[in-house]
């Protein structure tokens, strides 16, 4: 009876053990993604203020870009709000919190309203580091093929020119 006890003690502890480990293992990869999060916005908002401007007016000049919809709303739509308002016009703004219903007179849905929204001709996600994750959430969604990674625009002159220094 004491052996039976015992096994069973250990057998709960060793779970127990093995729980708090896939935890703090789960934790860990958190933190990390995170900090890449973090590093890639730093990035992102240093580049911005070397560069004084994002690029938006002529990367949608260059696509045909005319009418967008945002995605986010946090410090990178703040960053580049005026240089965002005078190259496009923005119809709605999408936010995962839901917390807004409105910003600077336009609509601010939830990602789950979009294809109900107007037509637009893209999306700019403006969420630095999310891209991808915001990207496979629209996967069955009908925009999903215009969604556009503000970090893209934001590199897009400094690609064009490695590319015809490259073709040169």
């Amino acid at each position: 009876m004491r052996f039976r006890t015992a096994v069973c003690l250990e057998t709960a502890a060793l779970t127990y053990m093995i729980r708090q480990t896939w935890l703090l293992y789960k934790r860990i990869n958190y933190l990390e993604k995170g900090k890449i999060q973090q590093k890639k916005l730093v990035s992102f908002l240093h580049t911005l203020v070397m560069k004084k401007e994002c690029g938006l007016k002529s990367y949608f000049m260059t696509k045909q870009i005319r009418s967008i919809a945002v995605y986010g709303t946090g410090i990178v739509y703040q960053a580049v709000s005026q240089e965002l308002a005078d190259s496009a016009d923005i119809k709605y703004f999408v936010d995962k919190s839901g917390l807004r219903k409105s910003l600077e007179g336009k609509p601010v849905i939830k990602k789950e309203e979009i294809d109900s929204m107007e037509a637009v001709d893209a999306i700019l996600v403006t969420a630095v580091g999310f891209f991808q994750e915001i990207r496979e959430e629209l996967e069955n969604s009908e925009i999903q093929n215009k969604l556009i990674d503000i970090e893209d625009i934001l590199y897009f002159d400094v690609r064009k020119k490695q590319a015809e220094k490259n073709h040169d």
